[in-house]
């Protein structure tokens, strides 16, 4: 039952993370305004949520991209060089299980030319529903 329950909260999370970023517009990055910038959510890896960033720009650039939490602690940064970027984040980590907490992430896209930044925010949260069943025997 246990093992039922955590399935189906892992798809709700899964579903709502989905629909709240497949809504949002599409924010873009570099110079161009035919270069847009998307964060997806693909699944769970081991009760891990993973995300794709995607830059779609056809010239060659230089980007920076943060992740940090909801207290602007900064979780991971790296610099992008090249055309197309596409780059999968795991957000696993030993000290926080993101299966049992509410996930509160910032994904921020800095373009080193020009100094524009996209910033995404992405949150979760779970909940529970019991539900009692009554039957006449």
């Amino acid at each position: 039952m246990n093992l039922i329950a955590r399935k189906t909260r892992n798809i709700t999370i899964g579903l709502f993370i989905l629909c709240t970023l497949g809504i949002t517009p599409s924010i873009f990055a570099g110079t161009g305004s035919d270069n847009p910038t998307e964060i997806k959510f693909i699944g769970n890896v081991k009760s891990q949520p993973l995300f794709q960033l995607n830059l779609n720009n056809n010239e060659a650039g230089e980007y920076l991209v943060t992740i940090e939490d909801n207290s602007g602690n900064r979780i991971y940064s790296e610099k992008v060089k090249g055309t197309n970027i596409s780059r999968k984040y795991l957000l696993a980590s030993s000290e926080e299980n993101f299966d049992s907490e509410d996930i509160q992430l910032v994904f921020i896209v800095t373009s080193k030319a020009t100094g524009k930044k996209q910033t995404y925010k992405i949150s979760s949260k779970t909940e529970f529903v019991q539900q009692y069943t009554v039957a006449k025997l």
